[in-house]
Order: C-alpha cells, then structure tokens, then sequence
C-alpha cells in the first residue's frame, strides 16, 4: 500500500472529539501530522466531504468521517491487520463504539 508523501493534516475544533482516535494512532505509530484547528465554522465547510469534521488531509487525499479516518491512520502507523478477517473482526468492534 503506498501512502502519499508529506505530512498529514487532521483538520478538527480546538477541543477533545471525534478527531481524538486519529490522533492518538498517528501519535502511537510515531506519524508527525499538521493539526489544523477549525474555530469560524461554517468558514471551510464546503472544503470538507459531508460538510462535517473531522477530515483528514494527506496529500491530494482527504477523507471524512471519524472511523474512515481512524481506519486509515491505522494504517498509516502500521497498527491495522493485513489479514482482512482480523481487520473485519476490527471493523465490526469500531462499528459498534
């Protein structure tokens, strides 16, 4: 799987969120990543699918919606299972949070 280059940017509220399990992947794999804190909201809404937080930015990729973006930070920090029937087993206890 290739990722694009650069850092990626976790765009959220200056607060504690939905943005929080992205993070806590990105820190726990050793990812340096851009925060960009959103606070003049509806300012960049149309910059977001879904019109909704949070977003990820890696390069030409942004990706909405917390778990998406929870799944692919895992990912990222190489903390999600290759085989696809653990990675199914962790899909379904997310789903369920």
């Amino acid at each position: 799987m290739t990722f694009p280059s650069g850092r990626p940017t976790v765009v959220y509220w200056d607060m504690s969120g939905r943005a929080d399990v992205c993070r806590c992947l990105l820190e726990a794999g050793g990812i340096e990543y851009d925060l960009a804190v959103v606070n003049a909201w509806p300012n960049g809404k149309e910059e977001c699918p879904f019109g909704q937080l949070p977003v990820l930015r890696h390069g030409d990729v942004t990706i909405a919606h917390s778990f998406a973006v929870a799944r692919y930070c895992a990912r990222l920090a190489g903390s999600y299972p290759e085989n696809p029937v653990e990675a199914s087993i962790c899909d379904m206890i997310m789903d369920e949070c």
